[in-house]
């Protein structure tokens, strides 16, 4: 009896790691890519790019998902970025590839309101590839800029020190437009 029960525990064991619930091990490339404004072509240094990692699970009617992990990385001087190759481990389902939000103040936010990639088969290609060509088109009203801070597709799951520069970045936004911030990352209240 005790042989079966541990035979049975083992196998569920085996079908939880590597069966249908998914795998221990989910590697994620390495993506780069460069943020440039759309209409001068000059790249935006300090931008924002935020990675974002999802799990997904087998579930009744669709798939059970769920925020796992991000990281954010800046633009650099020529508005270059990598979001490193990343190793997740989960227990049950999958983790997919990062979403990524690119933001700059003053300025459309990829995957909504960029030039460049045009459409969904540019960005498919880009992600197949792992490299972005992002173009922001610069925002010409105060109320193009209030909508894009509405308009962000961050997800509240996120911890504030896994998006320290979002946060301080969308909260330069609102100062610049006369507006308090509406999100204090949690250090800076503690001060």
């Amino acid at each position: 009896m005790k042989k079966r029960g541990l035979l049975l525990w083992s196998f569920l064991m085996f079908t939880l790691v590597t069966g249908c619930f998914g795998h221990l091990v989910y590697p994620s490339d390495a993506y780069r890519g460069r943020v440039i404004d759309a209409e001068t072509e000059e790249p935006l240094v300090g931008a924002v790019v935020l990675a974002i990692w999802y799990w997904e699970a087998p579930g009744v009617g669709h798939p059970a998902e769920g925020y796992h992990d991000a990281l954010e990385v800046l633009t650099n001087a020529q508005g270059e970025f990598t979001v490193p190759a990343k190793t997740h481990l989960t227990m049950i389902g999958k983790i997919r590839e990062p979403e990524l939000v690119i933001y700059y103040p003053g300025y459309g936010f990829y995957p909504r309101y960029q030039v460049q990639p045009r459409d969904d088969k540019a960005i498919a290609a880009a992600y197949e590839q792992r490299f972005f060509n992002v173009a922001l088109p610069r925002l010409k009203t105060r109320q193009e800029r209030l909508n894009i801070l509405v308009g962000l597709p961050y997800d509240p799951q996120i911890p504030d020190r896994k998006m320290p520069h979002s946060i301080w970045l969308m909260n330069e936004e609102r100062r610049q437009l006369g507006l308090q911030p509406t999100h204090i990352p949690r250090e800076e209240r503690e001060q």
